[in-house]
């Protein structure tokens, strides 16, 4: 519908306010042209791919200024747009450098200033990406008309050739938009396949959504002004198995009252997730179980990518151990327990960064066993390095014994005790060395220790031998001086413990320690006429004592 020029639109106008909400877009401050994702750092998103952009710089010159239809890219593309977005301000290839009053362009556009705007815009959108403003050009969507909706602003007249299968897909846009505190443009892109049906991708974007603000100077009639400028990329995206594939981006606004904006940059963009798997641990004996981690790693964009899977046959030798886990939202894990396959299918959705899928796995013979991308059946998926276990025999096992015993269960103050320390290897393989230690307990004094063995300053004495063959065994004799006694009088019980720790694997450590308890009895008076004898210690001590008559 054709009606007069609102008066926001006149160049008296001044900008009372702006929205900044971000709408289900991802808003960057400059565009960047990404390589492809790579292996190597699960977690870690990377940017993504561009696989076609129209930056719409293929102009000769500055005049004639042409509409949408008559552009051409630098590649032989070309572009076309409903006709509600082809008049009335909108679909030209404006740049900043152009003509300030041509008299076909303000006409379509109400008047002079409102074309002037349309320049602004171009010329925002080029300080934004680093251009030289007035050298850049962008399609106009000024809306001096309402357009209606849902209409087409932009698409590919022909589609792309695309090589790939089995990849995601999403588009983004660099929009400037003024006007801000009336409506906003609200731009939905679609992937067009090879029969050109059009399939929406992610939520519609808000062009009023943008942080950040470009100032930009007086052109012509339209007075110096600040634009919002921002970089769009949709939050979804869409697998894509064709041959070629188009963009189509359609303007759900359909008022003319706001809605102002100018385009730059369309982009295809790969957002493939990466796919990365490990093994831990990386050693494992045969029989045991190491975790086979999948992870899969959204592009920096972060949008949903909805119905990856892959089928990852494990090398020969090597099995599921138990049941698989995901973090992954819809994920679905199949792996048989003893089976050699794994079967995985998932989503990711907008926002997230990465999931993972956890399966166990073992073999029962030894070797090393290396997963990779040839290993892989993959769908929406970037394929991983390759990833290695091994499987190790176990080391041979002996199992040592101790026992500690002692001539005397009894003892008195005084008395010397000799304990002995016998290491027995009761197989089944040889050990090839051993440590044992001893702590002394308080109430022994005097130790002596034989060859092999050292008392340390912490009281610990600690023996150490070599090679000791299955069935043999070797002891270890340790004598001491008892000095306790209980200030009561009463009974003292000495407790002496000690243990083996063998240099290989130990089948049964409950044998390994040993300990001996002796009681200490104290020393018995006798009184004989005007004499004390004291019995005890092994010895007979005398001693005078007066008698109180």
């Amino acid at each position: 519908m054709t009606r007069s020029r609102p008066w926001w639109k006149t160049p008296v106008f001044r900008r009372a306010s702006a929205v900044a909400g971000v709408a289900a877009i991802a808003a960057a401050t400059g565009a960047t042209f990404a390589s492809a994702t790579t292996p190597g750092s699960p977690g870690t998103p990377q940017p993504p791919t561009t696989i076609y952009a129209e930056n719409f710089q293929n102009r000769p010159a500055a005049t004639p200024i042409v509409r949408l239809p008559q552009y051409t890219g630098a590649s032989g593309q070309t572009y076309t747009a409903d006709a509600q977005w082809l008049r009335q301000c909108n679909g030209w290839i404006a740049s900043s450098s152009q003509p300030a009053a041509p008299t076909t362009q303000a006409n379509d556009c109400g008047n002079a200033a409102t074309w002037n705007a349309v320049q602004q815009m171009a010329y925002a959108l080029g300080s934004y990406t680093g251009i030289a403003p007035g050298s850049n050009y962008a399609v106009s969507a000024m809306t001096s008309g309402d357009p209606g909706a849902p209409h087409v602003e932009f698409k590919t007249a022909s589609n792309i050739p695309f090589s790939g299968s089995n990849r995601f897909v999403t588009f983004s846009v660099d929009v400037a938009a003024i006007n801000c505190f009336a409506n906003h443009p609200l731009l939905q892109f679609s992937l067009l396949n090879d029969a050109g049906t059009a399939t929406p991708v992610g939520s519609q974007i808000d062009g009023c959504g943008a942080t950040r603000t470009i100032n930009v100077p007086q052109i012509g009639a339209a007075p110096a002004k600040t634009a919002q400028v921002g970089t769009y990329t949709s939050n979804g995206a869409v697998l894509v198995n064709g041959s070629s594939i188009g963009v189509q981006m359609v303007n759900n606004q359909g008022s003319g009252t706001g809605n102002d904006h100018a385009f730059d940059n369309i982009k295809i963009l790969d957002v493939t997730p990466q796919l990365d798997k490990s093994f831990s641990p990386a050693q494992v004996e045969t029989g045991g179980t190491s975790t086979l981690t999948f992870t899969i790693t959204n592009t920096s964009e972060l949008a949903a990518k909805n119905g990856w899977s892959f089928t990852d046959a494990l090398p020969a030798g090597l099995t599921v151990a138990g049941a698989g886990s995901t973090t992954c939202p819809s994920g679905t894990v199949t792996a048989p327990s003893g089976g050699s396959s794994v079967e995985v299918k998932g989503n990711l959705n907008a926002g997230m960064a990465s999931c993972t899928v956890s399966v166990p796995v073992t073999s029962g013979t030894a070797g090393s066993y290396t997963n990779g991308p040839g290993n892989l059946s993959l769908v929406g998926l970037n394929p991983p390095a390759n990833t290695t276990v091994t499987f190790v025999d176990p080391a041979p096992s002996a199992d040592l014994a101790m026992a500690k015993t002692a001539p005397q269960d009894e003892v008195q103050p005084g008395d010397q005790i000799t304990y002995t320390l016998t290491v027995m290897n009761l197989g089944p393989a040889a050990s090839t060395g051993y440590t044992v230690t001893d702590p002394v307990p308080a109430g022994l004094i005097n130790v002596q220790v034989p060859a092999g063995c050292v008392l340390g300053s912490d009281s610990v004495i600690t023996c150490t031998g070599d090679s000791l063959a299955v069935g043999d065994s070797v002891s270890y004799d340790i004598t001491a001086t008892v000095n306790t006694v209980n200030q009561d009088g009463s009974a003292k019980y000495l407790t002496n413990a000690a243990t083996v720790t063998g240099d290989d694997p130990d089948p049964d450590t409950s044998n390994n320690t040993s300990a001996k308890t002796v009681k200490v009895v104290p020393m018995v008076s006798l009184v004989v006429g005007g004499v004390t004898a004291l019995a005890g210690a092994g010895a007979w001590f005398l001693r005078r004592r007066l008698i109180a008559s």
